[in-house]
């Protein structure tokens, strides 16, 4: 079964589906480069990074932009 995946990089948020077997393992993004980790039952990567911060999930989106916890 394929695992959907979504680039957690605010300004680029394109989507994958990728096979199973890939679980665990980190794939980049082929529109910008951020690394997006395969995880079953997610959707974003909790191990992106935009510059220095370490991106935890989407909190939410709005027509100006959308807001991310992040680790520093």
């Amino acid at each position: 079964m394929p695992i959907l995946l979504k680039c957690a990089n605010p300004e680029c948020g394109k989507s994958y589906s990728v096979a199973a077997r890939h679980a665990g393992s980190t794939i980049d993004c082929k529109q910008c480069g951020q690394p997006i980790e395969v995880t079953t039952g997610t959707t974003t990567t909790s191990r992106a990074k935009l510059g220095r911060f370490r991106i935890i999930k989407r909190l939410g989106a709005g027509a100006f932009g959308a807001v991310y916890p992040a680790y520093d």
